[in-house]
């Protein structure tokens, strides 16, 4: 059975999370937020670390990264992402300040932000957005991956085998559906190109 107070004001109930997004075991119970300020706290969090599309049940829930990915750091596009993206939860009254850091060198992000909830307390905040990713390292004692010669003869029957001589319909194919013939001819030997 879940804990929870009756100090919470927000329309929502939700599970507790630590920092690192865990759900927090009280006791063995799965734990629920007693305030709206760690509810909105976590609610900006998961919206902001969530990319739009990415979850299958609400698509449109996010952060929409990828219209920045590639583009480079446009802090004044962030700034206002972030701002309405703040202003879509239901207990934010108003932002009542807003500061952003852009790093080149980095390619990273930072805000921080003050809001006013619902219920008027003031709720400081902070985001931060890198573009990097850590590669994780295996342990010294696994082996190193060696490529024998008789790995890349066999790598390269198996290229053979599926780019050349296998059908392009048929028991040995994965293609299954004649109907789709993209120009192979309905045998699936390409007759048109000569093959």
């Amino acid at each position: 059975m879940a804990t929870t107070s009756s100090t919470i004001t927000t329309d929502y109930v939700d599970l507790l999370l630590s920092a690192d997004g865990d759900l927090v075991l009280t006791d063995g119970d799965l734990t629920l937020v007693t305030d709206t300020g760690n509810s909105l706290t976590q609610r900006l969090r998961l919206r902001f670390n969530i990319w739009k599309t990415e979850w299958i049940y609400n698509v449109s829930f996010g952060m929409p990264f990828f219209q920045y990915i590639g583009k480079g750091l446009n802090k004044s596009a962030l700034d206002a992402e972030f701002k309405r993206q703040i202003l879509l939860e239901s207990d934010v009254e108003t932002i009542l300040s807003f500061t952003s850091i852009v790093d080149r060198n980095t390619r990273s992000y930072a805000c921080g932000f003050e809001v006013q909830t619902s219920e008027g307390t003031v709720e400081a905040l902070a985001y931060y957005l890198n573009d990097s990713f850590e590669y994780s390292v295996p342990d010294i004692n696994i082996g190193t991956c060696r490529i024998v010669n008789d790995t890349i003869i066999f790598a390269n029957k198996l290229y053979k085998l599926i780019n050349f001589d296998m059908k392009r319909f048929g028991s040995s194919t994965w293609i299954t559906d004649t109907t789709y013939t993209d120009g192979y001819g309905v045998s699936g030997y390409g007759e048109e190109y000569g093959n």
